[in-house]
């Protein structure tokens, strides 16, 4: 079993272990669980102190969110849904900035060198080469380098990048895997947190009925 491997099996053991703490502590929480007795291999025991059962649990639920915690980045899970969402959100950009300069310079045709979309900022900066129309033919026929005559343009995406992150969130939570496999243990902990300070949400939801 190679490295890769061990960590994959490890983080999904990991995350077993706090969805499972966190809808036990949801389902304790909503229908008030009173636990007196406790059996393990055929052995049973009373729980004299039953008012401190929660606390262990919560206790053991700390322990495991810690674990997954670190499962998680050891498999670069967050960093991952991030990823997905932000490249997809660039492509959209890199679309639209391609139908603007074309709809708007029917005579030049448009290459994308680059794309850049550097960790300190928080929109794109996208790299565009814009030439005349036949230009590449004409540097066939001439050998002339200076035919191209590339014009550089830098455009920096701002605030449709923000409608084209939260369309690529969408797209990513229900398309993909990545959301249920690395955000959902740390929702459903959030909601176990909130039940057992009794601000929960799910037993709200349940109230209404």
């Amino acid at each position: 079993m190679d490295n890769e491997t061990a960590k994959n099996d490890h983080f999904i053991r990991q995350r077993r272990n706090l969805i499972l703490i966190s809808v036990f502590i949801i389902f304790m929480q909503v229908v008030g669980l009173e636990v007196d007795k406790i059996s393990f291999l055929g052995n049973s025991a009373e729980i004299t102190n039953s008012d401190k059962f929660p606390f262990m649990v919560f206790t053991i639920f700390i322990y495991f969110l810690w674990r997954y915690y670190t499962a998680c980045r050891e498999v670069t899970g967050w960093r991952q849904f991030k990823f997905d969402i932000s490249s997809r959100a660039t492509n959209l950009c890199v679309k639209n900035v391609d139908k603007a300069i074309n709809r708007k310079k029917r005579s030049y045709i448009m290459e994308l060198s680059a794309q850049a979309h550097d960790r300190d900022r928080l929109f794109p900066v996208i790299l565009v080469k814009v030439v005349k129309r036949g230009a590449r033919k004409l540097y066939k026929e001439t050998g002339k380098i200076n035919a191209l005559k590339w014009q550089n343009t830098r455009i920096k995406i701002k605030w449709h990048h923000c409608f084209n992150v939260l369309y690529s969130g969408v797209d990513v939570i229900l398309t993909t895997s990545k959301f249920s496999e690395y955000v959902l243990p740390y929702l459903l902990s959030v909601l176990a947190v909130l039940e057992f300070f009794d601000v929960g949400l799910v037993s709200g939801v349940f109230n209404c009925f």
